[in-house]
């Protein structure tokens, strides 16, 4: 089954979909890739404004939605509603992060600084796990792995972080051979588009997935479409189109 765990597909919530138009034009190119279930992860930035503030945003643009789909009733993956929460000093000690989780789970989508990690970040990504208690999915590990020192990728797992990769590292043919490596190697948890819109940052699961069968197989699938399925338990559907 093809997931897509990270995507800006809600109308006018960040730098995403501005308007429900280029969202439905990316469900629409989300469906006919093979998407059967999606996630859609709208920035948090918590210099900007705080959780209740968000997710009354969130749900308004939800709303909107929900009310396009049973208007327009048009086809879809399965929707599912969650935050990808910029770290920040102290992210560990904060309780207000378990309700930017994924709807209904205990996972968090963390996008990291475009820097090189101090030890203390690492540090407050292991309280978020150990003393909050919650899962934590690294937001597209390929963007950040020039910054840091080699082995990052294989430190964060064995701290029992997820790492999500972007379709981009495996349809650009610059990063190809690196994330198909990392594949082989077990770094590669989780998969999604990080679509925004419909032209300058399409939905590109279909082609990344077409990638992985052509030089690894079709099982090379199966580890990745478990581990984001069980990151997904007990997950709320926003809505599900009536066949």
């Amino acid at each position: 089954m093809l997931i897509d765990f990270h995507s800006h597909i809600l109308p006018a919530m960040d730098d995403g979909c501005a308007d429900i138009g280029q969202t439905k034009a990316v469900l629409a190119d989300s469906q006919r890739q093979g998407v059967a279930k999606m996630v859609a992860t709208p920035h948090f930035y918590p210099t900007q404004e705080d959780p209740a503030s968000f997710l009354h945003r969130r749900e308004n643009a939800v709303d909107r939605l929900r009310t396009a789909a049973k208007e327009a009733g048009f086809c879809s993956p399965k929707l599912y509603v969650g935050a990808e929460v910029a770290y920040y000093q102290g992210i560990g000690r904060s309780d207000e992060m378990a309700k930017l989780c994924l709807y209904g789970t205990r996972t968090i989508l963390v996008e990291m600084p475009f820097e090189k990690w101090p030890d203390r970040v690492i540090a407050d990504l292991c309280d978020v796990q150990n003393k909050k208690r919650l899962t934590v999915v690294v937001a597209h590990i390929n963007r950040y792995l020039q910054m840091q020192p080699r082995g990052i990728a294989e430190a964060l797992k064995d701290l029992g972080f997820f790492l999500q990769w972007n379709a981009e590292a495996f349809t650009s043919f610059k990063t190809r051979h690196a994330a198909l490596k990392a594949l082989k190697h077990g770094l590669v948890d989780v998969l999604g588009s990080d679509a925004h819109d419909p032209q300058r940052r399409p939905q590109e699961l279909g082609a990344c997935v077409e990638i992985i069968k052509k030089h690894e197989g079709p099982d090379a699938l199966l580890y990745i479409s478990r581990q984001t399925e069980s990151l997904m338990d007990g997950a709320g559907l926003l809505y599900e189109h009536d066949e």
